[in-house]
């Protein structure tokens, strides 16, 4: 079959049932209402409601509704007005909680205040550019952008790699308003005379710590040089590490800090199980776990041979699957996720190129068959299931051997959600200790200490 890389402007323009198909189906975030909120300036009035927001563009108004946005999510009641009042913002919410419409909705309210600009001038000269660390997640945001510039004069495009390049060249030589993309991309066009940035009025950094910690940093500053110095600037994230926000804060001027939830923290709406599986159990403890939970499932392996060789045990044993991966053609894995939402699949194997940006509203069950090496990683992941104030399953394979670096931040991340502890992950931070691989240097004596003091251990 001959492939398609045809981009959004060279197809046919999707219809209002396929833009705004996706029913948001169980949302309650009323029941968060006292999910902490720590916002730096105690100016800001939050909203309660969408249409409280002042100057909020009508059509996009009217696009909220279409797709069935009820209630603001908590990240949205205060980012659309400090959105609307063109403040700087860099925002930590927890993972599915409402962050892409919380700086779209603001963001494109004020573009629309604008006048159309000249089109099919061989280049574009956007006024928004939205930077994400990977594929996927652009190409989320721009079916996002998509929705709620519907029926408006604004046009986008998705910028990213492993593409032919020569249909979106094509796109920003007829012109785009909006401009998603992941940096590399996007800082190839500008080489190439294809992209000016000196009208861009909004620029926003979406999961800015994966970004920078991706090494694209040198790509994002040569990036941001070039941008109209009086742009307004947002960065949103599920995690902001003290080092990132130290460095994210030289692209912001006098911004606005919002935390939603503990910053860095996974919803209290995913019941966490830990599971003590050797690594030789694993693959029988898998088929067990795949069809245990009827619904999507997602479930994630450390490396991209791993993947592939999981999913292929599982279809050998009658569970049928797809795997994604980086190695795998954007094609391969657009058709992966797109069999995977319309469910003809319900079980994708991925690495962590699908911990972020996956929005599936209803993936029932999470797995870490192998789990990640940072606690970062681990909160993104669990996040694709409890999206949306919706409940969700997240189950993680361990084991001493392999993951006991890992356990003090996962014993600290089960009590911050109200999860249960199992004793050997306990065991196992004394472990991590014994083994070096706690920050802290301790000798044998802490081994009874630990044993004692029971979970007091993650106070020393």
């Amino acid at each position: 079959m001959k492939e398609d890389h045809k981009t959004y402007s060279e197809k046919a323009p999707p219809s209002e049932d396929e833009i705004f198909k996706v029913v948001h189906d169980g949302i309650d975030f009323k029941k968060h209402s006292n999910i902490t909120i720590d916002c730096s300036d105690k100016s800001i009035v939050p909203i309660t409601q969408f249409t409280d927001a002042s100057g909020l563009h009508p059509k996009v108004l009217k696009n909220i509704s279409r797709a069935k946005y009820t209630d603001p999510t908590p990240v949205q009641r205060y980012a659309i007005p400090i959105g609307l009042a063109g403040r700087d913002l860099m925002a930590c919410a927890q993972t599915g909680s409402g962050k892409t419409a919380a700086f779209l909705v603001p963001g494109l309210t004020r573009l629309l205040e604008l006048k159309p600009p000249e089109r099919n001038r061989r280049y574009s000269e956007p006024y928004a550019l939205i930077l994400a660390p990977t594929r996927e997640l652009a190409v989320q945001i721009q079916k996002e952008v998509l929705k709620f510039s519907y029926e408006t004069w604004i046009r986008s495009s998705v910028l990213y790699g492993g593409a032919p390049i020569g249909g979106q060249a094509r796109d920003l030589e007829r012109g785009v308003d909006v401009v998603v993309g992941t940096p590399g991309r996007v800082k190839d066009f500008i080489k190439r005379g294809k992209l000016f940035f000196n009208e861009t009025r909004f620029l926003c950094l979406d999961e800015a710590d994966r970004m920078l910690d991706m090494g694209f940093e040198k790509d994002i500053r040569a990036i941001i040089k070039g941008v109209n110095p009086s742009r307004h600037t947002v960065m949103f994230s599920a995690t902001f590490p003290r080092e990132i926000r130290e460095l994210a804060t030289d692209f912001l001027r006098n911004h606005v800090f919002l935390s939603v939830g503990r910053v860095g923290a996974a919803v209290d709406t995913i019941t966490q199980v830990i599971k003590e599986v050797s690594e030789l159990d694993k693959r029988t403890e898998i088929l067990k776990d795949a069809k245990a939970h009827p619904g999507r499932t997602l479930i994630f392996a450390e490396k991209k041979v791993d993947a592939d060789r999981l999913a292929r045990h599982l279809f050998a044993n009658g569970v049928a699957c797809t795997a994604i991966h980086g190695s795998r053609t954007q094609n391969e894995r657009e058709a992966a996720l797109a069999a995977f939402k319309a469910g003809r699949l319900h079980i994708l194997v991925a690495t962590d190129v699908a911990s972020r940006g996956l929005d599936v509203p209803d993936i029932v069950h999470v797995i870490n068959y192998d789990l990640p090496a940072t606690i970062d990683s681990y909160i993104h992941r669990v996040g694709r299931t409890g999206r949306a104030g919706n409940k969700g399953l997240a189950t993680s394979y361990y084991n001493h051997e392999q993951n006991a670096a890992l356990a003090k931040d996962l014993v600290k991340t089960l009590k911050e959600a109200k999860q249960e502890i199992p004793e050997y992950l306990l065991d196992g931070c004394a472990w991590g200790i014994l083994e070096g691989s706690s920050c802290r240097e301790t000798n044998l004596i802490t081994l009874p200490l630990l044993t004692v003091l029971g979970d007091q251990y993650i106070h020393f």
